[in-house]
């Protein structure tokens, strides 16, 4: 007994051990390194993680806050009109303040760097706006056709949709960068994710774990309403990315890249059916006269090269004749020469025959008349 108990001391004092180097590394490091990133964070950045943090404070010191900040249906309209911007500024869970915080932190300071402060800040401002208005469109048709009143009283806030802007953004401008190697230094290596996942994979990964989460918690009607949020911020996100940004130094509207395209945004399973099913009949929907001058000029392009090419191929047809035309004429031309060398040497071979044939039949007639006078 008197082992065992030695035993479980010594274990006992190295697991003490080992808790307290963690609570030390994670006082002498983990907090230093937090406050050099937030200090080292944009003007626009922390501008945007202090109305988070004030909003939150004001739903701490005033719980019905929630009444006129949130995104009510119901009140919305005509009372509470300003809920479609409140609602995106509003957390009242302090996890969720601190991660997307962070999150805007972090996906902020490399958006930010590729962009420029006032395209970031009126893409965040847009990008929250316009999730909360499609938001309140989609809960009140719902609510139409369900006749449930939770789709009317639901309370609906959060950052989420600007957070699924911003990964929309990031596998824009670099889709294939492993985010093994951009993780905070104070984040431990065991929780960092396989080098396999890339920037492009966060967009869907995100938006798969906010809808188990919802599901999980039961499918409230404030839960789908953050799921909303997801949906239709990475959905605006991308439509303006796509067709309405105007960067510095990049000539016309969006960026036409066909890796940026909205079926590469889902699996390689199901990006066939997305671009058949999806993407090509909204495409002609929504941008329907400029769709109509794509196929005009795809078809000007398909006509002028069948034209190049029917042009090239008469050409070679007709080079070919002038050939076969020319080497027709030529050999007769060489076939009536060896006629003519032939008969002119025919003829040189017959007159020289007959001179022979002549001085033979002479020196025989001479022969015969000098033989009958002798």
């Amino acid at each position: 007994m008197s082992t065992r108990t030695v035993l479980l001391d010594d274990v006992h004092e190295d697991i003490n051990e080992q808790n307290d180097l963690i609570t030390q590394f994670e006082q002498k490091f983990i907090s230093k390194e937090i406050i050099k990133t937030i200090k080292s964070s944009s003007f626009t950045q922390k501008f945007f993680c202090l109305v988070l943090i004030f909003n939150h404070l004001i739903y701490w010191f005033v719980p019905n806050s929630r009444d006129f900040m949130c995104l009510i249906p119901d009140k919305t309209i005509p009372n509470t009109f300003w809920n479609f911007i409140s609602a995106g500024y509003f957390e009242t869970n302090i996890l969720n303040l601190m991660f997307n915080s962070l999150m805007l932190i972090f996906i902020g300071k490399f958006v930010e760097a590729s962009w420029d402060a006032q395209e970031f800040f009126k893409f965040i401002i847009l990008i929250n706006a316009v999730v909360g208005l499609c938001t309140f469109i989609i809960m009140f048709i719902l609510y139409c056709i369900t006749r449930d009143q939770y789709f009317l009283f639901a309370k609906i806030s959060g950052f989420h949709g600007v957070i699924a802007g911003l990964l929309i953004a990031l596998f824009q401008l670099s889709p294939d960068e492993c985010i093994a190697f951009n993780m905070p230094s104070w984040i431990p290596s065991i929780m960092h994710p396989p080098q396999s996942v890339r920037n492009k994979h966060l967009i869907l990964m995100y938006v798969s774990f906010t809808l188990a989460w919802c599901i999980f918690r039961g499918a409230e009607h404030h839960q789908f309403g953050i799921w909303l949020f997801d949906i239709i911020g990475a959905t605006v996100a991308w439509t303006y990315l796509r067709f309405f940004q105007q960067i510095k130094g990049r000539e016309g509207y969006g960026d036409r890249s066909p890796l940026f395209a909205f079926h590469m945004l889902f699996p390689p399973g199901v990006r066939l059916m997305v671009l058949k099913f999806i993407s090509t009949p909204l495409y002609y929907v929504f941008c329907y006269r400029r769709a109509r001058e794509e196929a005009i000029l795809a078809t000007r392009e398909e006509s002028g090269l069948s034209a190049k090419s029917n042009s090239v191929l008469s050409k070679i047809l007709n080079y070919k004749r002038v050939s076969s035309t020319a080497k027709a004429a030529a050999a007769l031309d060489v076939e009536k020469a060896d006629d003519n060398n032939n008969t002119s040497g025919s003829t040189l071979e017959d007159s020289s025959e007959r001179r022979r044939k002549k001085e033979l039949a002479e020196r025989a007639k001479n022969l015969v008349e000098e033989r009958m006078k002798s």
